[in-house]
């Protein structure tokens, strides 16, 4: 809808930030928001322009055409859980520190640990699963739903989720601070909730 073009680096929230305070240029950046908190703090995105643009749940993937897991409550869960000869998800990023949350309230984490593959690449749980390292994975709804390296589960049970949610800010050396302003103007429009949903998202 613009002339302007998107030139996108896609990965974890803490590896990206960290490339950002190592220097790297951006003109929006998208990240948790108390990682954009921080850049904010740093000057190095302009506070005012940082809004929530979307927000997603934690789910669980399975191979592709394996027989489903119950993951619908609490219990079922837990027993999923200890039935798994291996689980997987990513090192770094929040929906790794929602797994091992997740994993810690249910009681089972030491005996879940030697289960455990902690994979270091940017949606790594996923890519686990379909190299046969996992039996299933936890990841972000939002990359479970469109992988076509994996099957979606199902969420977290309601008294297990939690929510990772995304916000962007303007860089405070934008090149063009109002296509940076106009491009995350879009992201909240009237036009992006569908194609969230559908990506397992919702607006935030």
């Amino acid at each position: 809808t613009t002339p302007h073009k998107l030139v996108l680096v896609l990965g974890t929230a803490v590896p990206l930030k960290r490339r950002i305070d190592e220097g790297e240029t951006f003109d929006v950046a998208i990240l948790t928001p108390p990682l954009m908190e921080d850049l904010a703090k740093q000057g190095k995105t302009a506070a005012a322009t940082t809004v929530n643009v979307a927000r997603t749940g934690l789910g669980v993937a399975i191979a592709k055409g394996a027989a489903r897991r119950d993951v619908g409550s609490a219990q079922a869960m837990k027993n999923t859980l200890l039935n798994a000869k291996t689980i997987a998800y990513t090192r770094e990023g929040q929906s790794g520190a929602a797994a091992a949350r997740m994993i810690e309230r249910l009681g089972i984490a030491e005996v879940m640990k030697p289960r455990t593959h902690l994979d270091t690449r940017p949606g790594g749980g996923l890519t686990a699963v379909h190299e046969g390292k996992a039996e299933l994975a936890f990841a972000l709804v939002s990359e479970i739903v469109p992988s076509h390296e994996v099957d979606y589960a199902g969420p977290f049970p309601s008294e297990l989720q939690s929510y990772v949610v995304f916000a962007a800010g303007v860089s405070t050396a934008a090149k063009d601070a109002e296509a940076a302003k106009a491009f995350i103007d879009f992201l909240r429009g009237p036009s992006v909730p569908p194609i969230l949903k559908a990506l397992g998202m919702e607006g935030g």
